[in-house]
């Protein structure tokens, strides 16, 4: 039978939907249509997806897809936590107490975010630092001299701005005498003073080169501002009571419990680590948009807040709170506490270090205060610091006394039991050193070079713990020459690196692996468990073992600078005397740690400039006599990370970019920039371009802040003949290196692990997982200067700096009046003909970009490349997709029933549109729909993002079984009854008449 089919089509738009008319805006993805007195389906009606309009604010070629997805992922981010306590509007920090250390966050991973976790840096450009150890920073005058004085390491100490006695040398010895470099050469240099020649004593110094390293900032976990929050808050170990340093029952004397005093040994400082978290707007952005957004998140400042002290007299009626300065903060740029003139000088330090009976409670506070300066260190290798100090106590380890090591001993057993535990103690501290080749770099042990690849090292004491000063300490900060050292200070009592055998071939090597010997030996390179531990019977205890070093890569025996031959001491921890210490050591004199401090730019308690027009004093009026603050002492904070961080989408490469995670140099104006000479005229001339990013060569020293490791600043050689008046470049600083940057931000981790990589922000952005996740091994250190964007991709903790480009170099090229001659041949010094001072031309290079973190690949523009529509006006489900391994809300959402696909291959005004069914239902059962509940997904099964103004047409397909051609049905019936009624319907059988008789 024939018949027809009648198409019902349903609109079911979400404006006209219950939750539309309602305002129900909590997920537009899904809506609910009535249908009024509903549409009746029977058993075999067809139903299919007729069209669908899915509302996507951006759906165009060019834009990304941001989805807001949890995916049930957790990560855990390690970063820094600090509280403050007790406040204090009398105290320049505003509290007594501050807390802190390393906490852990749980982060559930969305797509649509990423938190990233930074490291702030400080540099050594000469500038708001202090080169540690150091005794104090300045010298306690109220005049403008400590821009002159020359912070000598030699004796006599006199005005030598705290600085301690540096044993850096020359090496004189050779052959087997010949021992390493007490201290890194990459880290320090031997300088003299302008003006002078060696070998006056008065000119000369050891110091950390000031070019413009990386010093990664470090927080101490505890530091009180004053006595009375030490005694209130403090216990035992967190330094209560420095008074109770003198009663140690570890030290025999005064001065030894003196030496204690040491802020390296006392303090426990943990990396500062920022926990920063970026968030890209659901839908569909803009590359541009994106990298907007992100860059405001990075530069959100918080509001202003006023620092503020009490000034006058409440006696007479002045008495009132000042606000002296405001500050305010970004994720990337932040305040820290710093060195002051008026809590690191020399009476704070002779406060510090007063271990006697009779020490006052004013003293006392002084102490606490003189320690406050170290609450933020910068450390040049951090990863050698912290798992330096994982593996030992500030002691160290000792090889008892009796083990008796002779001169020429192959082997050096170390005290500690042999066991598996005990060697991987030290497995992380020794894999760190070999990222750090310059501390193997043309170090000579016993006439053999050391390398990073084959060798490792200890720091240990040259003398035994009996004869060792200060007493049972590795290591000393060398702050003292009294009477328990002998009057002196020397190489002696600071540690030296040892050198000894590691072989990679036998890393994996266990404890129950190797062979063991004796201290006699013969070394093996092939018998070391870990790369590095030989297995040594004890001398103490026969049968049992402890573990021990080799050195048969360099001489095969005991280095002689352990032994004090020339003191008769030719043994080690020989019988009668005491052990000998090793391990890492915490001084800040230590082999491969030099560390720094942060200093606020004055120069003594008045905060005088280098000229004398101008000085940091607060007045409370401006009438003569009245009340006055030296605000030297209350602006106690400098600024670390960088300024003004970006993040930008390159049109043309197609590429997003990281760039100014630093702090630039700029050109500047000098401290008295604008002072004005006789009359009106201007003696000091300002720069109009003082603001204009730069990097410098041959620094030159602008005198608009001061730091005691790089005075003197009386550089000026006065005008004579055609030459005019020319600023010296300082010897404390380093020639012909770049200068580029005051500090910065390290990039230490994204918190996305690598499964979920590709589909979270930073993925979606076309960066990938290695390009911020290295073998720590086989990447750059932090030292690492960017030149390309090859580079950054190796680097373990990417930064930025200043782009240089190969055209700069010919402005380097310059002429004794400092003026560019682009010539083609290396640049140098002029010295003024018929005189004897080196010019070095003062070079700072301006209209400088950022060098970029730049994305690996494109970005991905979508990663659900369709929309699945799901609806209850079928029964049953027949698409099956992934559902797996979705979060059980998801699971229960992707087993709705599907009716069709919107791919989005057809974005265009705000929309992705499907304008034809591709899948078609069969009804089995009749059922009345009063309504209809549509909604739109992912492909993973999630609610799609999508706009408020989305619309599905569904489309009925009713077969109407009628009989349009009655005739021909009954022509074509095979019943006889039929055809001859059909007949007779067309006239061909006469009617017959029947009777019955």
């Amino acid at each position: 039978m024939s018949g027809y089919t009648d198409q019902v089509i349903l609109e079911c738009s979400r404006t006209s939907s219950a939750e539309g008319r309602t305002n129900n805006n909590k997920n537009p993805a899904e809506y609910t249509n009535d249908l009024g007195d509903g549409v009746v389906l029977e058993i075999g009606d067809e139903i299919e997806l007729h069209s669908a309009y899915v509302s996507e604010l951006g759906a165009q070629a060019g834009s990304i897809e941001i989805k807001d997805r949890v995916t049930g992922d957790i990560f855990f981010a390690y970063h820094s936590y600090y509280e403050k306590a007790v406040p204090d509007i009398k105290i320049p920090t505003g509290f007594e107490w501050e807390i802190g250390g390393i906490t852990r966050t749980e982060i559930r991973v969305n797509d649509k975010e990423t938190f990233m976790v930074v490291s702030p840096y400080k540099t050594t450009n000469g500038e708001f630092t202090m080169a540690l150890p150091r005794r104090y920073a300045y010298e306690d005058i109220a005049t403008n001299r400590n821009w002159d004085f020359f912070a000598t390491t030699e004796t006599p100490w006199t005005n030598n701005l705290g600085n301690v006695k540096n044993t850096l040398k020359e090496q004189t010895l050779v052959g087997v005498d010949q021992h390493p470099s007490q201290f890194c050469p990459d880290d320090y240099e031997i300088v003299f003073r302008n003006g002078y020649l060696p070998p006056s004593p008065l000119i000369k110094k050891g110091q950390i080169k000031n070019n413009n390293q990386r010093f990664t900032i470090f927080r101490a976990d505890n530091v009180y501002f004053n006595a009375s929050a030490a005694t209130f808050f403090g216990t035992n170990g967190s330094m209560s009571g420095l008074t109770a340093l003198s009663t140690f029952p570890d030290i025999g004397s005064q001065q030894d419990a003196t030496a204690k005093r040491d802020p390296a040994c006392m303090f426990r400082w943990t990396q500062v680590k920022d926990l920063i978290k970026l968030t890209a707007k659901e839908g569909f952005n803009t590359p541009e948009d994106v990298a907007f957004d992100l860059t405001q998140q990075l530069n959100e400042r918080t509001n202003f807040e006023n620092k503020q002290f009490m000034l006058g007299s409440s006696a007479s009626g002045t008495l009132q709170k000042v606000t002296y300065t405001s500050k305010t903060e970004t994720p990337c740029y932040k305040t820290y506490n710093c060195g002051t003139p008026d809590k690191m000088n020399a009476t704070m330090w002779d406060d510090f270090r007063n271990a006697s009976s009779g020490v006052t409670a004013t003293q006392v506070d002084n102490a606490y205060k003189y320690l406050s300066c170290y609450q933020h260190i910068g450390i040049k290798r951090p990863d050698i610091h912290i798992e330096g100090r994982n593996i030992n106590t500030s002691g160290g380890y000792v090889i008892p006394a009796g083990y008796d090591i002779p001169q020429n001993s192959q082997l050096l057993p170390l005290g500690l039991a042999w066991s598996e535990h005990n060697i991987s103690i030290f497995d992380k501290y020794l894999d760190v050193q070999a990222k750090y080749n310059e501390l193997f770099d043309g170090q000579i042990v016993n006439g053999s070079n050391c390398s990073g690849t084959f060798n490792r090292f200890f720091h240990f004491n040259i003398l035994d713990d009996h004869i060792h000063r200060p007493l049972n300490s590795l290591g000393y900060d060398l702050y003292d020459n009294g009477a328990w050292s002998g009057g002196i200070v020397n190489a002696s009592q600071a540690t030296f690196p040892l050198f000894f055998d590691f072989n990679p071939a036998t890393k994996n090597l266990k404890a129950g692996d190797v062979l063991h010997t004796t201290k006699t030996g013969p070394s093996d390179y092939q018998e070391l468990a870990h790369g590095w531990a030989r297995k040594i019977e004890d001398p103490l205890n026969p049968g049992s073992y402890v573990i021990g070093i080799q050195f048969s890569q360099l001489g095969n025996f005991v280095p002689n600078y352990l032994y004090s031959l020339a003191g008769g001491h030719t043994h080690i921890a020989a019988p009668g005397n005491a052990g000998r210490r090793w391990g890492h050591d915490y001084h800040f004199t230590a082999y491969g740690n030099p560390c720094i401090g942060l200093w606020n730019g004055f120069s003594n308690k008045i905060g005088i400039s280098n000229g004398s027009d101008s000085d940091a004093i607060y007045h409370h009026s401006s009438v003569s006599g009245a009340s006055q603050e030296n605000l030297s002492k209350w602006l106690s904070e400098i600024y670390l990370g960088a300024d003004q961080p970006l993040i930008s989408y390159d049109e043309d490469g197609n590429r997003f970019n990281i760039s100014q995670l630093h702090v630039s140099e700029v050109e500047g104006n000098t401290g008295e920039a604008g002072r004005l000479g006789g009359g009106a005229s201007i003696a000091e001339e300002v720069n109009p371009t003082s603001n204009a990013s730069c990097y410098k060569i041959n620094k030159k020293l602008l005198k608009n802040n001061w730091s005691p490791d790089v005075a003197p600043y009386t550089l000026t050689l006065a005008a004579g003949g055609t030459v005019p008046a020319i600023e010296q470049f300082s010897q404390n600083l380093t020639p012909w290196s770049p200068y580029d940057m005051m500090g910065g931000i390290f990039i230490e981790e994204f918190c996305v692990p690598e499964f979920q990589w590709n589909t979270n922000l930073m993925g979606v952005m076309g960066y990938r997982y290695n390009q911020f996740n290295h073998s720590p091994y086989n990447a750059s250190n932090r030292q690492t200067r960017i030149i390309d964007n090859q580079q950054v991709s190796k680097v373990e903790f990417p930064t930025t700096n200043a782009k240089i480009n190969e055209g700069d170099l010919r402005s380097f090229n310059m002429n004794l009046w400092n003026n560019p001659v682009y010539n083609i041949n290396l640049p140098a010094s002029h010295t003024i003909y018929g005189g004897y001072h080196n010019i070095l031309p003062a070079i700072d290079v301006v209209g400088i970009s950022s060098t970029m973190i730049t994305a690996q690949e494109l970005p991905t523009k979508s990663i659900r490349p369709y929309y699945t529509i799901r609806s209850d006006i079928i029964g049953k489900d027949n698409y099956i997709g992934e559902a797996a391994g979705l979060p059980a809300q998801n699971q229960t959402i992707a087993s709705k029933p599907i009716i069709g696909l919107v791919d989005k291959v057809n974005g265009y005004g705000d929309y992705y549109t499907e304008q034809s069914g591709q899948l078609t239902f069969t009804n089995t059962q009749k059922r009345v729909i009063t309504s209809i509940k549509t909604s739109i997904h992912d492909p993973d099964g999630t609610y799609a993002n999508c706009g408020l103004t989305s619309s599905v047409i569904y489309k009925i397909n009713k077969q109407k079984n009628v009989d349009l051609t009655p005739l021909n049905t009954l022509l074509q019936s095979k019943a006889k009854k039929d055809k001859e009624t059909a007949l007779q319907a067309e006239g061909y059988i006469p009617p017959q008449k029947y009777s019955f008789d």
